[in-house]
């Protein structure tokens, strides 16, 4: 279930008038507390009044992060009424202490203003061990999805590695098909155990590939644990040099 922090700011919009700063909330800063890297997006919605005497209308909402990401009504906020905008920080990959700034660029009658806002808290480790590997196919797990040769002599070879490992209960094996006659596939180890590591290996001939130029093609790879099979695709490309 998604993790909802609904922290409305300025509840009520019980925030005294000021000319000063036209947008008003009781406080700019959020903190999300303590959550895990395996928790979904968090979510704070900043609620804020319009403390001037013209109207106002948020421009854009500049985030510093990826992870954070912004939503807002362009609607125009009469003097006096109330109004939200809303942050969600996906914690995936961002591990230790948060502290994300965020610019609120808005107008207030012809005057362009900006208010900067924070979202702060902590961010627990995973307890998955492969959270880095962001390819997916079964209890595969792989770093990557495309295997970039670079420039290699026409009569020459060359290997190309995909780190790998295996999120599941059952040992798995990874095979190859539809490779072209100038490519090898292979697992080290030949068979990834449960929790383990492997690396997959790419190897190309040069020698058959008939000839200089550049060349992208797909892999399919066969994921078996024993009970049932799933398929994959990587892109190979290399760049074949004369001598």
């Amino acid at each position: 279930m998604k993790i909802l922090l609904a922290i409305f700011l300025s509840i009520g919009c019980l925030v005294p008038l000021s000319a000063q700063e036209p947008m008003s909330m009781d406080s700019s800063v959020v903190n999300i507390g303590t959550i895990s890297e395996d928790d979904p997006p968090a979510e704070a919605v900043f609620r804020f009044r319009n403390s001037g005497p013209d109207t106002l209308r948020i421009l854009q909402l500049l985030t510093t992060c990826g992870c954070v990401r912004s939503s807002w009504t362009a609607a125009p906020v009469l003097p006096g009424a109330c109004s939200s905008f809303s942050l969600s920080f996906a914690p995936e990959g961002h591990p230790g202490p948060v502290d994300r700034p965020v610019y609120v660029y808005y107008r207030a009658g012809d005057r362009s203003l900006m208010k900067e806002v924070r979202i702060t808290g902590h961010v627990e480790r995973s307890s998955d061990r492969f959270i880095r590997y962001r390819y997916r196919c079964g209890a595969l797990r792989l770093m990557q999805d495309k295997v970039k040769m670079g420039q290699v002599g026409q009569s020459r070879r060359r290997v190309s590695r995909i780190a790998a490992g295996n999120g599941g209960s059952r040992p798995l094996s990874v095979s190859a098909v539809r490779l072209p006659g100038f490519m090898d596939f292979g697992t080290e180890p030949v068979t990834i155990p449960p929790g383990g590591t492997a690396d997959l290996v790419f190897s190309l001939d040069a020698r058959k590939a008939g000839g200089p130029g550049h060349m992208e093609f797909p892999v399919v790879l066969i994921v078996d644990d024993g009970v049932s099979k799933e398929k994959m695709t990587v892109t190979v490309t290399a760049d074949i040099a004369a001598d």
